[in-house]
Order: structure tokens, then C-alpha cells, then sequence
């Protein structure tokens, strides 16, 4: 026969481990159930984020939708009269329409060789080749490709990441000409977009493009 004090020992030898072990199971699921909630967190955040941004783009689009609409092939040559009323309009259009749409910086116009053509408030730049940036390759090299939108970069127009969306003039006539409009785009858009995010505390939410450069982050 076990006395008292054995069977206080056995209970105690067979007790403690199994608290230690049930101790160690919880941590463990908790600690899987926290790390799985962040996981969704994350992958909810980062789906909202990208949702307001193809949103912003999306929205950029029209606006270049519309200013290729106005446009015929005869106005996009450097031999236009520059001083004509239908020259004056389609830049006052341009620059209207540039307005609508929060962030933009500038609106241009490029022909076929990818020479600025239009430039409201910039008409110290007509006749600019810009046949070796990123979107006049793109589109150049890619007859089919209608629309492009640039890898973020610093340009001359600011020390602030932006990018350079651009239309082909492709509307419901078809192809009128194989130049484009382009809408330079302040990237502040997506640290404005990160402010609205609810961080955790010791959290950090950061925006790379695809050339892993840094666009935005919080804090």
C-alpha cells in the first residue's frame, strides 16, 4: 500500500507535467490564432490599399479618355499655329480636365516620335524628345498597348515619387495617330491613403513599386 505522502507525489509527478503540457499546447494555439489573425489583417490591409489605388487610376483614365477624345490627328504636329483659338482651347481643355482629378501635376501631349506637342503652363517645352523615357519605349516597342503606366521615379518636375500614365490615341474612331497623352501623378496619393489605415502599436505599413522603391510608409 502507497502511503499519503507516495500518493501526493504520484499525483504531484502526473499533475505537473500535464499543466505544463496544457500550458504549452494553449501558448502554442494562441500564439497560431494571433499570427493567423495578422495574417488577414495584413492581406485585408494591403487588398483595401490597392483597391483605392487601381480606383484613383482608374478615375486618371477617364480623364485621359477624354482628352484623347478631343484630339484629331491634325493637332497633334508641332507645325500648328500655337497662337490659333483652336490650339489655346485644347490647352485650356487639357489643363481643366488635368484639375478634376487630385494629384496630378502635369498633362501633355506626344506625337508619334514621342516630341511634346501640348504642354499647358510648360510651352517652353514643346518640341522636348522624350523618345528614351520609360513610357515612350513602352509604347513604342508595343504597337498593340493602348495604356502604361510608368514605374514610380523622381523627374524634373519634383523631388516626390510619381508616375506617368498614358493613353494612346485609341478611341471609338479607332487609332487616329501613334502618338499619346500622359498625366504625371504626385505619389503623395498613397501616403494620404496610408493615413487612413488604422496601424497597431510597434506596427509599420510601407507602398514599393515593383523596382522595390520605397513610394510611401507610415510612421
Amino acid at each position: 500500500m502507497l502511503t499519503v505522502h507516495q500518493k501526493s507525489l504520484a499525483i504531484y509527478a502526473i499533475f505537473c507535467p500535464s499543466i505544463t503540457l496544457f500550458m504549452g499546447l494553449y501558448l502554442y494555439e494562441s500564439r497560431r490564432n494571433a499570427m493567423s489573425e495578422a495574417q488577414n489583417r495584413i492581406e485585408n490591409t494591403s487588398l483595401l490599399i490597392a483597391e483605392w489605388i487601381k480606383g484613383y487610376f482608374v478615375q486618371s483614365d477617364y480623364v485621359l479618355r477624354d482628352i484623347v477624345g478631343m484630339m484629331n490627328a491634325s493637332d497633334i504636329t508641332l507645325q500648328q499655329d500655337r497662337t490659333s483659338a483652336r490650339y489655346k482651347e485644347l490647352s485650356e481643355r487639357m489643363e481643366a480636365k488635368r484639375k478634376t482629378i487630385p494629384y496630378t501635376m502635369r498633362v501633355a501631349i506626344f506625337n508619334r516620335e514621342c516630341v511634346i506637342t501640348h504642354f499647358p503652363g510648360y510651352e517652353h517645352k514643346l518640341g522636348w524628345d522624350v523618345s528614351e523615357l520609360e513610357y515612350c519605349k513602352v509604347l513604342r516597342a508595343n504597337p498593340e498597348l493602348n495604356y502604361y503606366v510608368t514605374h514610380a521615379y523622381l523627374g524634373v518636375v519634383g523631388t516626390t515619387p510619381h508616375v506617368l500614365q498614358s493613353r494612346r490615341f485609341v478611341d471609338e474612331r479607332g487609332r487616329i495617330d501613334d502618338g499619346f497623352a500622359g498625366i504625371a501623378i504626385n505619389l503623395d496619393l498613397t501616403g494620404d491613403i496610408l493615413d487612413s489605415i488604422t496601424i497597431p502599436p510597434h506596427g509599420l505599413i510601407a507602398v514599393i513599386d515593383a523596382n522595390q522603391m520605397l513610394i510611401a510608409r507610415r510612421p
